[in-house]
């Protein structure tokens, strides 16, 4: 099929299209077959670990996975031959700030009313995707942009927090970063820990 192989459909009209979305082919470590449940309905020994990886102004076949012929991203594609690919998400405004925001709140613009960067993000913290996720005995980290410019409060939403946005290229100490360099130490930095 289209999508195991990477290779684009040809519409009737002659249009390239992306291969069919793929369903999970196992259940995620942790879940219990339906039927079965714990108080909690997850194992807690056995929970699912959760990666987050969120990228602004990606087209829907950005990674190879989804089919496009240029770009190759084999750790991505293994990641999600291993987990699970939403293949479904679109965002609710083309804004970047509000789709971050309706990401860790969980709601609507309209909801949120999060309009203007920095400003009116009224939803409280302990609602939040991040402290949801800690309330549940999770290990929460943050690195990278978060771009909403509010304080968050770090003690409630993360166990470990790096923000940075607006440079591709920093020295930081002796050091010449490129920003996905410094993303991908503080990212083993904090699943080390």
């Amino acid at each position: 099929n289209g999508a195991k192989s990477g290779k684009m459909k040809k519409s009737k009209k002659g249009n390239t299209m992306p291969p069919a979305p793929t369903k999970p082919t196992r259940k995620p470590a942790g879940m219990k077959p339906s039927g079965e449940s714990s108080k909690k309905g997850i194992d807690q020994d056995h929970r699912m670990n959760v990666l987050l990886l969120y990228a602004d102004d990606w087209r829907y076949d950005t990674l190879g996975v989804a089919g496009n012929p240029v770009v190759k991203t084999p750790v991505l594609d293994a990641l999600s031959q291993e987990g699970v690919r939403f293949t479904e998400n679109c965002v609710t405004t083309s804004i970047c700030w509000v789709s971050r925001a309706t990401l860790y709140s969980g709601q609507y613009l309209a909801r949120h009313k999060f309009k203007m960067i920095g400003r009116n993000f009224d939803v409280p913290q302990n609602e939040m995707v991040y402290s949801l996720l800690k309330k549940h005995n999770y290990t929460v980290g943050h690195v990278g942009k978060l771009g909403l410019n509010v304080e968050l409060n770090r003690s409630l939403n993360f166990n470990f927090y790096n923000e940075y946005e607006g440079w591709h290229w920093k020295r930081i100490g002796y050091r010449l970063w490129h920003v996905t360099e410094k993303n991908t130490a503080d990212a083993l930095l904090f699943l080390k820990n």
